[in-house]
Parts: structure tokens; sequence; C-alpha cells
């Protein structure tokens, strides 16, 4: 099974999504590689994991975020061939700022 592992910083907020009985939050971490260049990954996460991001993190958030990866390869409008890197959350970290009600709890949330 392939796994990814990153440590990064939340680019803007990230969003809640209920549908039906699915509760699920997305949101961009700009991860820092060795050579200076920047890697900006989506992250999925669902349930009760979803639920917790969501109260927690805020643009600039760090985290570490350990999942599932899925690369979509595609076609821009210009059409020049581009990626996408995706992952869906198997154990998030919360490593710094917190949004200000929840400053008390930190640590890290698995997913359900």
């Amino acid at each position: 099974m392939n796994q990814y592992l990153g440590i990064g910083n939340l680019t803007k907020d990230p969003l809640l999504t209920e549908r039906e009985e699915n509760t699920y939050c997305n949101f961009t971490v700009a991860v820092n590689n060795r050579n200076d260049d920047t890697t900006f990954v989506e992250v999925v996460s669902y349930g009760k994991q979803a639920v917790a991001c969501n109260n927690r993190l805020i643009k600039g958030s760090q985290v570490c975020f350990k999942g599932i990866p899925l690369v979509r390869a595609y076609i821009d409008n210009e059409g020049k061939p581009r990626a996408n890197l995706k992952v869906r959350a198997k154990e998030i970290d919360f490593i710094s700022r917190l949004k200000p009600r929840d400053e008390a709890t930190a640590g890290a949330v698995s997913e359900a």
C-alpha cells in the first residue's frame, strides 16, 4: 500500500461539507521540499476527523498528515499536462496555530 507523509501549512481555512450521512473536510497544505520547491497537497478527511480539522485548523496552521495518495493527471485549459496530488488522510497531527477556542486541546486525530 502506498502512503504519503507530509508536514506543512494550510493555505486557507478548511472547508467542511456534510451530505446525507457523509461528513468530510477539504484543505490544501503547502509542503516545502528540500530543494526549496513547494508542493501543494489537497487533503481530505472524513467523519470525526473532519469535524476536528474544521474546529481546530485555520489558514497558516501547521499539520503533519499521513494517508493514501491519489494522483490525477490531466491537460489544463492551455493544453499543458498537469498533475494533482490528493491525500485521503488516515492520521493528522495538529502542530500549531489552533483556533482560539481550542488552544487547550492539541494532538493527533486518527480516522474513525
